[in-house]
């Protein structure tokens, strides 16, 4: 009887061991409150950019393991089109941080819908990656007062 316990209590144990060993926890950055948009009133998190204006990119990060970088990227597939990576290196080294920055949209961009992309990456090696659409417009003009 005494054999078989050890026995039983011996299997439990290399399957207690043997589970623990298999779970590795996720610890990948978290980004709540994300907003792109052009940074103005209610378009602040429309998602929309304008020629010779800036976009305003914002969100909260949490990184359990700390930021290594923070990268956006602009592209698009359609001919002529405008296609350029960001590096952030401000928030290096840090767990928490309150992401905020604006990236400038030539005059000369070609209008059109691209693909943005807000990078993640810490110490160790995790990362977590936002996709979303960027609709780049000519800038609307303002009605003149008569």
């Amino acid at each position: 009887m005494k054999k078989n316990l050890v026995i039983l209590f011996s299997i439990m144990l290399a399957i207690l061991l043997v589970t623990n060993c298999k779970k590795q926890e996720n610890n990948s950055p978290v980004i709540n409150n994300f907003e792109l948009g052009s940074g103005h009133g209610d378009r602040r998190n429309d998602g929309s950019a304008y020629l010779g204006r800036d976009i305003h990119i914002a969100g909260e990060i949490v990184a359990y393991n700390k930021i290594c970088s923070i990268t956006v990227s602009i592209s698009s597939d359609e001919e002529g089109a405008w296609n350029k990576v960001f590096t952030f290196d401000a928030y290096n080294g840090q767990l928490n941080a309150s992401y905020h920055e604006h990236v400038d949209i030539p005059e000369n961009v070609k209008i059109g819908v691209y693909d943005f992309v807000f990078k993640v990456l810490d110490k160790k090696g995790f990362s977590t990656v936002l996709n979303k659409k960027l609709y780049i417009k000519e800038r609307p003009t303002r009605p003149t007062k008569q």
